[in-house]
């Protein structure tokens, strides 16, 4: 389960295994998967992700690699604020029945009341008060926005198009922002 927050950054609330974990630092990393539509539509019910690699050019086939082969992911929402997603996977395909369907959907309600307890009355994007483990994108995203003079969005994909060309995490690249190991320029370069 994980929140959105501010700059639609995800925040790891709990995951189950080491796989959950690692398909929410790739979300995280590429910008798409389905936490993501989730977050943005309704629920996202893949039965066959191979089916699904023009859907998430990146994420699809590195979900694959990590042995993921199905994806199951439940809105959490009050009203019109988006607080997050409940996500499931699965090691081989298959289809949801309609009592599991019906039992996620539950979850996620339950879930979004917990998440929804917590706001006391504040906005949605306000949600700082999980144990958020993608802290140092968010401030790297910050630095690099400095260094870049340019917004937070734009330095957060700035931070992703590095993840992506070095092969590594988006945590691993704020990491190092953060450690003062890698700068970004605004001709392009970085240093570190």
């Amino acid at each position: 389960m994980s929140t959105v927050g501010t700059r639609q950054l995800r925040s790891l609330v709990h995951a189950g295994d080491a796989i959950g974990r690692a398909l929410e630092e790739l979300q995280l990393t590429v910008g798409e998967g389905p936490c993501r539509d989730a977050c943005a539509g309704g629920p996202v019910l893949v039965a066959d992700l191979a089916a699904e690699f023009t859907r998430w050019p990146v994420f699809g086939p590195a979900a694959a690699r990590l042995g993921v082969a199905a994806v199951f992911s439940f809105p959490l929402r009050r009203r019109a604020v988006r607080l997050g997603s409940l996500d499931l996977h699965r090691n081989r395909p298959g289809a949801l029945t309609r009592q599991q369907v019906a039992d996620g959907l539950l979850l996620a309600g339950l879930a979004t009341q917990a998440v929804a307890g917590r706001l006391d009355g504040h906005d949605g994007a306000e949600l700082t008060w999980p144990a958020d483990v993608h802290a140092e994108v968010h401030q790297a995203a910050g630095m690099v926005s400095v260094q870049l003079r340019t917004t937070t969005d734009a330095a957060l994909l700035r931070l992703r198009g590095q993840a992506f060309l070095r092969g590594e995490t988006l945590s691993c690249v704020a990491h190092q922002v953060v450690a003062r190991t890698l700068r970004f320029t605004p001709s392009g370069d970085t240093s570190g």
